[in-house]
């Protein structure tokens, strides 16, 4: 570079020592254009930029080796020697495990539109062992306000399938120094958070033996991730990284830590950008399965990865905005909002424990109504019991016949109580008769065209039931029919509705005599089978409630209510924070409440306005023998029903719209905001899980001065809110703005 600009100096020098000053100009122009030319020659980066953020991209590989948050003056890839662009898995018949690495493509051209917005092509990709593989790739990155978006298109001209595309990813990454929260937030079926923390220790989900790098993956759609997108928080600030993908494909967010961790005994990742000479960083990736036969191609729904500043509320915005563009609630009966408490009961477990015969369901139903309950959940009443006979459900002759089954659900009905029947379709009995000629052929097959089955919980027994399932594929057109019969059966029975428990499948199905692509996502057949239940109900009874557990947000345009738990330690969950309810506040949710003395479990039905569960004995036993929660669940209900157009009806807003501050931290209190659409006036009902000490609160609300009404849950006594107000222990109160 500097021997050409001294040329260029010494072939103008002589002119310009004769004073020659058009000369002089000259010399100097050309000076600067060579090294402004040759400068960008040597420049291996182009930068992306707007007020939000700076972007470097590597001109030969494509991998992102720079982005920066302008705003908050985070530098989220701090180590660009793990910068990766795209990578792709191609399967040879004896290396399963055949990579394009990022390292190894060469851009074929890369075009800059402005400065926030780029192409890159690449004509050809290099395989580990097989190279100039006919793929050409092209992908549009573009800055919009915080958000940079991706697009992807690939086209497979090459002898060899895809299975998997990485991209985009971003490798390098570190938090800000002194972070002190950093994780990765989806939202799971029960309606809350999924936390997974990124510092030390770092999790090693995936197992050692099967990686180089410690690492975990969040997958939609999955138990633990039902909407395509995930928060990585980090202290008040954070990034949203999701698919706008609404037909529900499989997703992988894919988080390593590279190298490795410095202390394996305690998960302790290094604080360096290097260890040992070698780069260390942590590395996202968005990974997407189309399974791309040669011939094939595919364009990608746009990839947003956007940085925000606060918490989760704005963390979900992106999502939230998308939202709005396709969600379209089905027009659902109007009775399910005068239901805020159910009982669940289970008659018959796979192991062939009676535990209620169908004439019992009577004085059952007849008990649960004195109690406030306004809807019974029955279990288990089919043959095989619960997670027995699917996805046949017929009566069980244990129990009784058909007819007296038909005969309580229609008095219980005319008792002003709801029945709901569980249903669940997503996995066949293998034990069953009719298994092997009728259902197995419409089941989920693997690479090698096997059943993928499992084994069905122990139940009351430790060694199990000695039964197994098999996933069944929704996509099969035939299956979806067997199904729909089960419903119109139901329907028959006279019942209000169902609760299909365990609603959303995930993986793939690899049988195309179901009439879909090979490796094509089960989940998309959810919508298709939701589509097909709800045309169903409108013809034969349009008062039929549809309800399940854990639909995706797809499927819940036609499931207006979800079944969840929400005990602070229910299996993965920690902490339970109600997201859902606060992206679908229309949605209602109905949560179990198992404690002999639950009045925690009910102050968080009415923070959140979900629907009380009665679950005693696990859903096995009667109200009576649980006297003090359902005790404390009738004035919940009562207090509920003086505010009804406030926190049950109202539009929840979770903590936003008002200040809230507690006197005494070490109390154990939380609070939650409720609108009232007839009238936009707010209440703020403020709980106090704490077992001896009262909760001693000051409120406002935000943006404006006004006056608070006092509800109390021990009490019908209404007082003025003046300078604070008490909380007292393991209850709650509702404030109502004047």
């Amino acid at each position: 570079m500097y021997s050409n600009i001294f040329e260029t100096f010494y072939i103008a020098i002589e002119p310009i020592k004769k004073n020659n000053m058009k000369a002089i100009f000259l010399f100097l122009s050309v000076t600067m254009l060579n090294a402004i030319n040759l400068f960008a020659q040597d420049n291996p980066q182009m930068v992306l930029e707007n007020d939000f953020i700076k972007m470097e991209i590597n001109k030969t590989t494509g991998a992102i080796e720079g982005v920066y948050n302008k705003q908050t003056k985070w530098q989220v890839i701090r180590q660009p020697d793990l910068a990766i662009g795209l990578q792709l898995l191609i399967p040879l018949p004896d290396q399963r495990n055949h990579n394009a690495k990022s390292e190894d493509q060469i851009l074929s051209r890369i075009e800059k539109i402005n400065n926030q917005e780029c192409k890159l092509f690449w004509d050809k990709v290099e395989g580990e062992r097989v190279k100039d593989l006919d793929i050409k790739v092209a992908s549009t990155i573009k800055l919009e306000g915080s958000a940079i978006t991706f697009d992807l298109k690939v086209e497979n001209n090459s002898d060899y399938r895809i299975d998997e595309i990485s991209y985009p990813c971003f490798g390098g990454v570190r938090p800000p120094v002194g972070t002190k929260t950093f994780r990765t937030r989806t939202i799971n079926m029960c309606g809350g958070f999924q936390n997974t923390g990124m510092l030390s220790p770092f999790p090693q989900a995936r197992g050692y033996w099967g990686d180089f790098y410690p690492s975990f993956l969040n997958n939609f759609p999955d138990v633990t991730c039902v909407m395509p997108f995930e928060l990585i928080e980090v202290d008040d600030q954070g990034i949203y990284f999701g698919s706008h993908d609404s037909a529900n494909n499989n997703i992988y967010f894919l988080h390593e830590f590279k190298p490795g961790f410095v202390d394996s005994k305690q998960n302790i990742i290094p604080e360096t950008d290097e260890i040992s000479g070698i780069p260390a960083g942590y590395v996202f990736s968005m990974i997407r399965t189309p399974f791309l036969m040669p011939g094939e191609k595919i364009t990608f729904i746009p990839v947003e990865f956007q940085m925000y500043t606060g918490g989760w509320h704005e963390g979900l915005q992106p999502y939230i905005e998308w939202r709005k563009s396709w969600y379209k609630q089905k027009p659902q009966p109007a009775w399910i909002n005068d239901v805020d408490c159910w009982q669940s009961i289970s008659m018959l477990d796979p192991v062939g424990t009676v535990i209620l015969k169908y004439n019992d369901l009577v004085d059952l139903a007849a008990e649960a109504k004195s109690k406030g309950v306004k809807a019974l959940q029955v279990i288990g009443w089919n043959k095989g019991g619960l997670d027995g006979g699917m996805p046949y459900f017929e009566t069980d002759p244990r129990l009784g016949t058909r007819e007296e089954f038909k005969n309580a659900i229609q008095e219980i009905e005319k008792s002003g109580v709801h029945v709901l029947l569980l249903c669940k379709f997503g996995w066949a009995d293998a034990t069953i008769p009719e298994f092997e000629k009728d259902v197995k052929p419409y089941t989920v097959k693997d690479f090698y065209g096997k059943n993928e089955l499992y084994g069905f919980s122990g139940y009351q027994t430790i060694t199990g039931s000695g039964t197994a399932g098999a996933y069944m594929c929704y996509l099969s057109e035939y299956f979806r029919k067997i199904v729909l019969k089960q419903l119109e059966n139901m329907i028959e029975l006279g019942v209000s509705g169902i609760q299909y428990d365990q609603l959303m499948p995930g993986g793939n199905c690899f049988d195309t005599t179901h009439n879909h692509r090979w490796g094509e996502s089960i989940c998309k057949g959810a919508v298709i089978l939701a589509e097909d239940f709800y045309d169903t109900v409108q013809k034969l009874n349009k008062n039929f409630l549809l309800s399940g557990e854990g639909p995706s947000d797809q499927v819940s345009q036609y499931y207006p209510l979800n079944y969840i738990r929400t005990s602070d330690y229910y299996y993965w969950v920690q902490k339970h924070v109600p997201v859902w309810k606060y992206i679908n506040p229309d949605m209602k949710f109905a949560t179990c409440i198992i404690g002999w003395d639950d009045r925690e479990m009910i102050n968080q039905c009415m923070m959140y306005g979900y629907i009380i569960t009665y679950e005693p004995y696990h859903f096995k036993g009667k109200l009576s023998d649980f006297p003090l929660t359902v005790e404390y669940g009738q004035k919940a209900q009562e207090l509920r029903k003086r505010l009804w157009d406030y926190i049950w009806l109202g539009k929840f807003l979770d903590t936003k719209g008002a200040d809230v501050k507690f006197q005494n931290a070490d109390v154990n209190g939380y609070y939650s905001v409720f609108e009232n659409i007839k009238n936009g006036r707010k209440a703020i009902i403020i709980a106090n899980d704490d077992k001896i000490k009262p909760l001693i609160v000051e409120v406002a609300l935000q943006g404006k001065k006004a006056g608070f009404d006092i509800y109390n849950m021990d009490n019908k006594d209404v007082s003025t809110y003046k300078n604070n107000c008490i909380v007292p222990p393991r209850s709650l109160i509702v404030l109502v703005e004047k």
